[in-house]
Order: C-alpha cells, then structure tokens, then sequence
C-alpha cells in the first residue's frame, strides 16, 4: 500500500498518469477481469480514486496525530497498454 498525497487523483488527471487495471493490458475490459487471475478490485481506478482516508498515527504509540492519509494499492504486474 502506498499513501497518497492530498491532490493525487487531481495530478493522475492532469498528467494523464495510468496506473490502473482499465489502463493494463492485462485487463479483459467485457469481463473485467485480470488476464492472470489476479483479483483487481483494489487496483481498479474506482478504488483509486475513491481511496478510503484514515487518520494518521503515531507509529510507536497508535495516538492520534491529527490529520488524514489515504491510501491505495498498485498491481506489480501492471503494463501500459
């Protein structure tokens, strides 16, 4: 998993950036489905860009340190179609 930054969904538009299942070559676009098997709910751009926020804590100690992260998972087997 990886923390995304407060204005990345913005910036993947801007810069056109592809990094989900519907951009792979992988991807089965009629049956939405990975070519491999692979689950891909999580790597879908929906999920992306929906990623849920959670509260930042204190590594050490669980505390609550004010803020929000969100975050979101990325294929290794993710190729540019």
């Amino acid at each position: 998993m990886l923390i995304l930054p407060p204005n990345f969904v913005a910036q993947a538009r801007t810069f056109r950036l592809r990094c989900s299942c519907e951009d792979c070559t992988y991807f089965i676009a009629s049956s939405e489905a990975c070519a491999h098997g692979y689950p891909n709910a999580m790597h879908r751009l929906s999920a992306i860009a929906n990623a849920p926020a959670r509260a930042v804590t204190d590594a050490n100690s669980g505390d609550n340190v004010g803020g929000l992260e969100r975050y979101a998972a990325f294929c290794k087997e993710f190729e540019l179609a």
